[in-house]
């Protein structure tokens, strides 16, 4: 949960956007067409009421669906989708204006509209959908530099209103007012938001230090600045508006019907349903299962992008949770891809739950939330092995991990580590196998050759070599054995190893894998020399019942145990 807001600090941001509102307003009873004013004056109140709610509402470190979702400082909330709305409007208002001057252009009207103005509000048009999605979306957040790709953006939208307003004499009020909500929307969304995060602009070697926050301001801790920028955002967007609305009324045309007003907010309204609940919902339903439940969250489903790593590549990794419960506190995840059996972490990604954006005291209680993460595989990465993709959940300490209470997947350290999966890492190449195999198992996969020594020494070390190719992906977990059976007394010695000593066990091979297994061993020191039959197969080591295997003609082996050969043992003279 954030840091409370103090009640002499919401005073101060209260008076600070009462302030603000009191002059946008008075601009525009003067610049504004008639019918506007009021509308404009009834906005900006209601953004100042909304606000100063918010406030309050966080003041009293109140939780719940409805505390997050009107929350100024949150994101994809509310005021993302009210200035969404606003962006998406000025976009189509600038499109509808392109499109009438256009035609009458065509039509020889009265009014002469210049090429000019006709790009104007083309170029106003595009630029204003692609900031309309870009509010909810969050496109800038990829981009280092998007600060000053925005200055550099709202800039040349100014340049261009006022080479347009020069031009157009009997537009130039209402362009000028343009300019000002303007300013307001780009002073809010790259100088308020790099004052409130405490950060510094740079153009180049320039830097904006006059706009930078050092802790409080005037009394205000500088991160609840973000109050200001949503209001600035949302009542600048506002103005834009209703300034290109006048522009139309002066010629007499209608920009919005009420129709086309209620599909844009009726379509920002399903986005704001489908990204919280409807997609997750639906997209949970087609996720591998997976059932991980802790006290406050339960997992219920997730995706891989793929099942075979590479070194170098980005795997996505996406989690359905749901809260069992209203919270009031904020969980994260972690999602980490471990090596094999020793459970080193390479590559990690954390999150709070909700994408940093939509926290776990905001959530509905049994509807899944999409949580995507993103892991980069090392460029060093071995391959001929698998790795484990696990995940932890925790709140104040990634340290800390929370053990699960239930969990229908594998798990480490008391279920605090959820095992999803595991992910082989292939051969580009393997050298060919030796034409003595061709053992298929039912499971699915097939012992391609084989090499095991002729003459070996008491106490010697063994080195085995077993070639695997599997046709579909493998479910079991098995352990293979090799038995060396004295041919005189039948005494029987037995070499048990999780293929690839656990590196790449048989759960995890895939559909067209092809490996080669190596195994080392030590003969017992105790080991009577004589001739052994050397024996091999695998088992389940948890019901002991051995994996059905043919050969190369289909016949079933005996035992389930292949002869590979013969080992001659001799002590050291």
């Amino acid at each position: 949960m954030p840091d409370v807001i103090t009640t002499s600090q919401v005073a101060i941001l209260a008076s600070l956007h009462f302030f603000y509102i009191i002059l946008i307003a008075a601009m525009g009873w003067v610049l504004l067409a008639r019918p506007y004013r009021t509308i404009l004056i009834g906005l900006a109140s209601a953004g100042w009421v909304w606000s100063l709610a918010a406030m309050i509402d966080f003041n009293q470190r109140d939780t719940g669906f409805l505390s997050w979702f009107l929350d100024p400082s949150a994101e994809r909330n509310f005021s993302a989708m009210a200035t969404s709305i606003m962006l998406a409007l000025i976009g189509v208002t600038a499109a509808v204006l392109f499109w009438k001057t256009t035609r009458q252009q065509s039509e020889h009207t009265r009014v002469n509209h210049t090429l000019t103005l006709r790009l104007y509000w083309l170029l106003l048009a595009i630029m204003f959908f692609f900031l309309a999605v870009d509010e909810y979306a969050s496109i800038h957040e990829q981009f280092h530099l998007w600060r000053q790709g925005y200055l550099a953006l709202g800039g040349s939208i100014a340049l261009l209103s006022l080479v347009t307003a020069a031009r157009e004499n009997v537009l130039r009020p209402y362009i000028a007012l343009f300019i000002v909500g303007l300013a307001s929307l780009g002073f809010a969304g790259v100088i308020i938001d790099a004052f409130s995060n405490q950060n510094i602009i740079d153009i180049g070697s320039f830097n904006l230090t006059l706009f930078s926050c050092h802790n409080t301001f005037l009394g205000v801790n500088c991160r609840d600045y973000a109050q200001t920028e949503e209001l600035w955002e949302l009542v600048g967007a506002c103005v834009m508006w209703l300034s290109l609305l006048s522009v139309a009324r002066h010629w007499q045309e209608q920009a919005i019907t009420k129709r086309t007003l209620k599909l844009i907010v009726g379509l920002w309204a399903f986005v704001i349903i489908g990204w919280l609940w409807l997609f997750p919902l639906i997209e949970n339903q087609m996720a591998r299962p997976l059932r991980i439940a802790y006290d406050d969250i339960t997992v219920t489903g997730y995706t891989v992008s793929t099942d075979e790593i590479q070194p170098g590549a980005i795997v996505d990794i996406t989690l359905y949770a749901q809260a069992n419960r209203s919270l009031n506190e904020d969980y994260s995840m972690s999602v980490h891809l471990f090596t094999q059996p020793n459970a080193e972490s390479l590559t990690q990604d954390d999150m709070l739950l909700g994408e940093f954006s939509y926290p776990t005291r905001a959530w509905i209680p049994r509807l899944p939330v999409r949580n995507r993460f993103s892991l980069q595989v090392p460029h060093d990465l071995s391959s001929g092995v698998s790795y484990r993709l696990v995940a932890m959940l925790w709140k104040d300490n990634a340290m800390d991990s929370i053990p699960a209470n239930e969990s229908d997947h594998a798990s480490l350290l008391n279920n605090q580590i959820i095992i999803l999966q595991g992910m082989p890492s292939l051969s580009d190449t393997v050298p060919s196998a030796p034409d003595n195999g061709a053992y298929q198992f039912a499971e699915g996969f097939t012992l391609q050759g084989y090499e095991i020594p002729e003459t070996l020494t008491v106490g010697d070390t063994v080195t085995a070599r077993f070639w695997w190719s599997a046709e579909r992906d493998i479910q079991s977990n098995l352990t293979q054995f090799i038995h060396a059976v004295n041919i005189e007394t039948e005494a029987l010695f037995v070499f048990d190893q999780i293929p690839f000593a656990g590196r790449f066990p048989t759960s995890d091979w895939i559909a067209d894998m092809h490996e080669l297994d190596e195994w080392t061993f030590q003969l017992p020191a105790d080991m009577p020399p004589a001739t052994y039959r050397i024996q091999t197969g695998l088992y389940n080591p948890v019901t002991g019942e051995r994996m059905p295997v043919t050969d190369s003609n289909g016949q079933a082996i005996q035992d389930n145990s292949i002869v590979l050969g013969e080992w001659v043992v001799s002590v050291t003279e």
